[in-house]
């Protein structure tokens, strides 16, 4: 319980405690849905088919996994699909309390994994981008503010880069362009077709 709280009563901004309240744990305060054993044995399956899983090269795990923290609120940044299911859908890397919680807990930025892998490989020293390199010579990368990255190297040297979506017409791929041309073509058809039809 308390996990958020009402910071002020005027403008009801609710945020998440970390300490500033106590938190609590209450214990069988609901009827459960599954009994305790059932529970237990799931979680073991689980914990078993994820070790399974993980042996030798994990194709899950990404070179940004656990790599890009929040200066925000602090917390990782996780690969999520934008847009999923439609023509512009890509891989972003976002905070996990703005894709939880919302911009009104972090006002973090999500970040296209084209970008990162860009200015990773720009700061490596190297013409594309390279997993290998990239996790032997990079430890984190903070982001301090939205358009920002902060490199810092094993080594313990860092490097500051800014960063900007690039414009809508640099984003488009040569098929959504086409895409985009037949449908204003058609637009344009259907426009002169229901003229045509009303001048009857």
């Amino acid at each position: 319980m308390q996990k958020t709280f009402i910071k002020a009563h005027i403008s009801k901004k609710h945020c998440i405690n970390k300490g500033e309240l106590p938190k609590y744990y209450v214990e069988k305060s609901h009827t459960p849905i599954i009994d305790k054993d059932t529970f237990l044995r799931v979680q073991d399956e689980i914990a078993k088919r994820s070790k399974k899983y993980s042996k030798g090269n994990n194709l899950n795990t990404y070179a940004f996994t656990s790599k890009i923290k929040c200066n925000l609120c602090g917390k990782s940044y996780n690969r999520k699909i934008a847009a999923s299911g439609t023509r512009y859908e890509k891989p972003v890397w976002i905070c996990s309390t703005f894709n939880i919680y919302g911009k009104k807990y972090c006002s973090s930025s999500p970040i296209p994994e084209e970008i990162l892998e860009t200015i990773s490989a720009e700061v490596l020293g190297i013409p594309h981008f390279d997993k290998n390199v990239f996790e032997e010579k990079i430890k984190q990368i903070i982001v301090p503010n939205k358009g920002e990255l902060q490199f810092i190297f094993k080594d313990s040297s860092q490097v500051k880069r800014i960063w900007d979506y690039p414009s809508r017409s640099e984003s488009w791929t040569p098929k959504m362009k086409q895409l985009a041309r037949e449908n204003k073509i058609n637009s344009i058809e259907r426009s002169k077709n229901f003229e045509s039809s009303c001048k009857l």
